[in-house]
């Protein structure tokens, strides 16, 4: 997409809706470069001729991005490998902070219901980006549904955090070695996935949720000032990058 500048607001809009729509319908990547490639050519042209972005992609952008996922063949190798890639993200957030406390246990009751959580929030948010981005909504509207689950993701956490302390459950138990070799591979998949997905959101949310604690730590104030100012600073942190985000 070399000549994105050229184009107008409407017809960047509509090319990066549909690259998110076909990902989230499963599409091979390579494909998809080369699908909107093209399509970006033919925009360009049209509007050099004063052609609005209807007389490529027709009064309705919702038909023709289905009309284009249904020519195309699901990519299931690169699917799998990419939920497979963030299942083990989600589980960083809560194995890389407990490794940084010296802690090497984990519930079983902790590992299920994560992986139940983690595998509703992929599917909530594939289902939100095949809805929402044909339809055309507001960025506001938008905004709102990705907000509303992750903040029912976030309070189905919370929920698990004191349902998994309140009760019993067999515990696994990893050696050093195994929890330094699980976590370097969970860094590593973070900084790929972050690579891959052109956003550091990932490893902003890692830093936020494990070094300010850990910081902290470090530091001869009472417990009780730590947790505070850790959960001030972790909130602070997602805000101003969220607004930082949002200026870009």
């Amino acid at each position: 997409m070399e000549n994105n500048t050229q184009l107008s607001k409407q017809s960047k809009e509509f090319l990066e809706n549909l690259t998110v729509y076909l990902v989230s319908k499963g599409k091979e990547t390579n494909e998809i470069e080369e699908i909107v490639s093209e399509l970006e050519d033919h925009l360009i042209q049209a509007e050099g001729q004063g052609k609005p972005i209807e007389h490529i992609i027709g009064s309705s952008p919702k038909d023709y991005m289905r009309s284009i996922a249904n020519e195309m063949l699901v990519d299931h190798r690169s699917a799998i490998k990419n939920i497979i890639g963030i299942m083990v993200a989600s589980y960083s957030f809560i194995i890389l902070p407990n490794l940084m406390r010296g802690e090497f246990s984990f519930s079983i009751l902790e590992i299920m219901g994560h992986l139940v959580i983690a595998g509703a929030f992929i599917v909530a948010v594939l289902a939100a980006f095949r809805k929402i981005i044909p339809a055309r909504l507001s960025d506001k509207m938008k905004y709102l549904v990705f907000a509303i689950i992750s903040l029912v993701t976030i309070a189905a956490y919370v929920a698990l955090y004191y349902v998994d302390s309140m009760t019993q459950t067999p515990i696994i138990t990893l050696d050093s070695t195994v929890s330094l070799l699980i976590g370097s591979i969970m860094v590593l998949n973070l900084i790929l996935l972050s690579i891959w997905s052109k956003t550091a959101v990932l490893l902003v949310t890692l830093l936020l949720i494990t070094l300010p604690e850990y910081l902290l730590n470090l530091s001869p104030l009472p417990y009780e000032l730590k947790q505070i100012l850790t959960l001030i600073i972790m909130i602070g942190g997602f805000a101003l990058y969220a607004w930082f985000v949002l200026k870009r």
